[in-house]
């Protein structure tokens, strides 16, 4: 228990008592996620998400995943990738990749554009 004085022009205008009431600790632990886009000039940056969201992104144990693969809705949902896009980690500092994002389309043999 904490005691609180509100002093107003060095007056007491209010005495009361403050309980802090120890919170659940909330286990939120990162994963880092590489994103390979598929250009010659490719940063292979690594981004940090959280638990849920590595989840959302990488569900079943998968450790690799192309962006195509995920449902149109969360390709779409501008606040998930803002969140996601917000969090870059220095790769000097990244302990393990925990996931691989291609943002770029699978190889496909049969395209005429690569034949």
């Amino acid at each position: 228990m904490v005691a609180i004085i509100l002093m107003f022009n060095s007056e007491v205008v209010e005495m009361g008592t403050l309980t802090f009431i120890p919170m659940k600790k909330v286990s939120t632990t990162m994963k880092n996620i590489l994103i390979i886009d598929g250009a010659l000039n490719s940063r292979y940056e690594v981004y940090q998400v959280t638990d849920a969201m590595f989840e959302t992104l990488f569900h079943r144990g998968k450790q690799e995943i192309y962006l195509e693969d995920l449902d149109e809705s969360l390709q779409d949902d501008v606040g998930f990738w803002n969140t996601f896009y917000h969090f870059q980690v220095d790769k000097k500092t990244v302990d393990g990749i925990h996931g691989i994002l291609h943002t770029h389309p699978r190889f496909n043999a049969d395209d005429p554009v690569l034949a």
